[in-house]
């Protein structure tokens, strides 16, 4: 059975989630207890939280056993920029790693560069985000993800 513990990453400070060493202590403890991996959310724009994608790829080196899910909202995070930072992720992990992408509300950047300006409802730009995030994916090589 496959088994996720979810919570917020954050930085330590008032109402920003687990800390990086708090992160640390409960992928330790969860791994003690039999959990095979951690999904880790994004408190918000305003928590001052560090990206979830920076602690998964901290605690990867850490725990070589678990597998990480890290959720990311369309809103405030540019497709080639998370498929970098995804794909990067994913490759540093050894294949550890997964993305919940949730519908977000639109933002500068996504809507500066809509391709489909019919495109209105939340489940098209999502569906939209998904596609270019999957293409750009496919796009990056395995020899240009250089780990030196």
């Amino acid at each position: 059975m496959t088994v996720f513990l979810e919570f917020a990453t954050g930085d330590a400070g008032p109402n920003s989630g687990i800390s990086p060493a708090g992160a640390d202590t409960v992928a330790e403890l969860g791994a003690r207890a039999g959990i095979t991996g951690l999904r880790l959310t994004d408190p918000g724009p305003d928590s001052g939280a560090l990206d979830p994608s920076l602690i998964a790829g901290h605690l990867a080196g850490r725990h070589p056993a678990l597998t990480f899910l890290v959720d990311a909202p369309t809103t405030g995070n540019a497709p080639y920029n998370l498929a970098r930072r995804l794909g990067s992720l994913d490759r540093a992990s050894g294949g550890r790693t997964g993305l919940v992408l949730s519908i977000g509300d639109g933002d500068e950047v996504s809507e500066a560069v809509v391709a489909d300006a019919g495109a209105t409802e939340r489940s098209e730009r999502w569906a939209e985000y998904a596609g270019v995030l999957a293409g750009l994916w496919e796009s990056f090589p395995a020899s240009a993800m250089l780990g030196d």
